[in-house]
């Protein structure tokens, strides 16, 4: 009777956790779902079968192309990628809601809120849809995980398996595992968990991370000998910059990581005034600090647990961004999504210190005061973060269309020459239009943000993908050479002559390849 009880409980908390999810999703999310506004890496990677997913496996990530036959077409579709992609994140923080047994229906929407909204989903939503439900399967598998070692006996074996497959979508998520195994050991600390309970179940979350990064580089092998497509190297994207790093850089990357992880929090991007939202956060950090401060006045608890808490909070910064020391520092929005977790352990401790106050007899009207100051700050900033990815998603649909008026009428312009055939001759753009890099007045704010910086391609120069805007976007046959074609027409003198559009001459042929001068 009892167990069933706790299965109606249990389905009430997972249904709710669900909707919270979506409304928080449809809220901010939902005008991107219903717009198809392309641009950046997400023309070039519409399709999976056009090269995308065989430039997934060189980067490392191999299991996308596996993902995406289970789950959905090679195609990017914008309103299935978001229902799956909300699907995930609400599978995830139910799992989180279980992993640190909340109760308060409040702190499950705002952690809805947090895993739905912040900087990292909707950078990725607004220009790297393709990728979006992709990595929020990743941020899942790293969440479940965390699950399996906490709920299951022999957790820590099961859980290397979504560990590795996390690590094979997007490496950058294994972060959101370290982060949550951080915060559930620092808790059981608090909570008078004995010292040597929770080092063991913490060798176990490192013996987890170990074995799952074992299956994952064997998996990668694996894939790599059957397929024989060649690892990619030699730049930020690939994974032999791991093979650079030195004892001296780590310390310099880890001193720097713990600099960029405050910076960013400190400075999200939001309508309301900086001043406010940088207020908020630290005055979340200070009242998480006053929690902790506080528990570790608790005399139960011993030395030794006492120091490992200690350790554990010094180190949250640097398991936040772990990504940071990994990469030398190449790091972007989409990948510091662990980052804004610290707003889940800033609801978290304020409540354990409530609970604390409750469990020993000294609770009284002040006690919730720290956590609902805590909520009330959560909700301005997640509100803040719906109305900027929003604002994402509308200036990519005004560039979209922007841009591809003034395709359109350069289109038109090629035509008119008489030399010119679509699809065989050879057409170069040189120079930048100014809807390649001029900011909409109002949006000046969000240009920092990863793909926020340009318009729909970013320069004429990526030549790849202003022929995927041509194919995907415009559906119009155009043969795009390569660069070094490119390179040769760019420093041709008679190129250098030509004004720039839209001016009389600025579409012209020469040599039998169509140059089109846009600045």
């Amino acid at each position: 009777m009892m167990l069933t009880e706790e299965l109606r409980q249990d389905k009430k908390r997972f249904l709710f956790v669900m909707a919270a999810v979506f409304v928080w999703g449809l809220f901010a999310h939902g005008y991107g779902f219903l717009h198809a506004s392309f641009s950046g890496d997400s023309l070039s990677e519409f399709c999976g079968e056009l090269g995308s997913n065989s430039w997934k496996i060189q980067l490392g990530r191999y299991v996308v192309p596996a993902y995406k036959a289970v789950f959905r077409t090679d195609m990017t579709l914008p309103w299935l990628v978001g229902l799956l992609s909300l699907i995930w994140i609400g599978l995830a923080v139910y799992m989180t809601v279980r992993i640190f047994q909340m109760e308060s229906r409040t702190m499950m929407v705002l952690t809805a809120g947090i895993f739905t909204s912040n900087i990292t989903v909707a950078a990725t939503a607004a220009t790297y849809l393709h990728d979006y439900d992709c990595d929020m399967f990743a941020l899942l598998c790293a969440v479940a995980a965390v699950w399996m070692w906490r709920e299951r006996k022999w957790g820590m074996f099961v859980g290397a398996v979504p560990v590795a497959v996390s690590m094979g979508i997007y490496q950058s998520y294994v972060s959101v595992a370290v982060v949550l195994i951080m915060f559930a050991c620092i808790l059981d600390l608090l909570n008078e968990v004995s010292f040597r309970i929770v080092l063991c179940n913490g060798w176990k979350a490192v013996a987890m991370l170990a074995l799952g990064g074992i299956l994952y580089y064997a998996g990668l092998h694996l894939v790599l000998n059957i397929t024989g497509i060649p690892m990619h190297t030699g730049d930020t994207n690939s994974l032999d910059a791991l093979a650079a790093l030195t004892p001296g850089s780590i310390l310099s990357l880890t001193r720097d990581a713990y600099r960029d992880c405050l910076y960013r929090l400190l400075s999200v991007k939001s309508p309301y005034p900086s001043w406010l939202i940088r207020s908020f956060t630290a005055a979340q950090i200070l009242v998480a600090a006053a929690a902790f401060a506080i528990g570790l006045f608790n005399r139960r608890i011993k030395p030794l647990a006492k120091l490992l808490c200690l350790a554990l909070a010094a180190l949250l910064p640097l398991g936040m961004h772990l990504i940071y020391v990994l990469t030398s520092g190449m790091v972007h929005d989409l990948m510091v999504y662990a980052i804004w977790l610290f707003y889940l352990l800033a609801l978290l401790l304020p409540d354990w210190l409530a609970k604390y106050s409750e469990k020993h007899g000294c609770a009284d009207r002040k006690t919730r005061l720290p956590q609902w100051l805590c909520m009330g700050m959560i909700a301005v900033i997640l509100y803040g973060n719906v109305q900027t990815a929003n604002a994402l998603y509308l200036k990519k649909d005004m560039e979209q269309d922007a841009y591809l008026a003034l395709m359109n009428r350069i289109v038109y312009r090629m035509e008119t020459v008489e030399e010119y055939e679509a699809g065989v001759t050879p057409v170069v753009f040189v120079g930048s239009h100014r809807l390649l890099n001029e900011v909409i007045p109002g949006y000046e704010e969000y240009r920092d943000i990863t793909g926020m910086h340009s318009s729909v391609v970013a320069n004429t120069q990526e030549d790849y993908r202003l022929r995927s805007y041509f194919q995907t976007v415009m559906n119009y046959p155009v043969s795009v050479p390569g660069g070094d074609v490119f390179r040769q027409i760019r420093e041709d003198s008679r190129v250098k002559a030509m004004p720039a559009y839209p001016q009389d001459g600025s579409v012209a042929m020469i040599d039998g390849t169509m140059v089109v001068k846009l600045g």
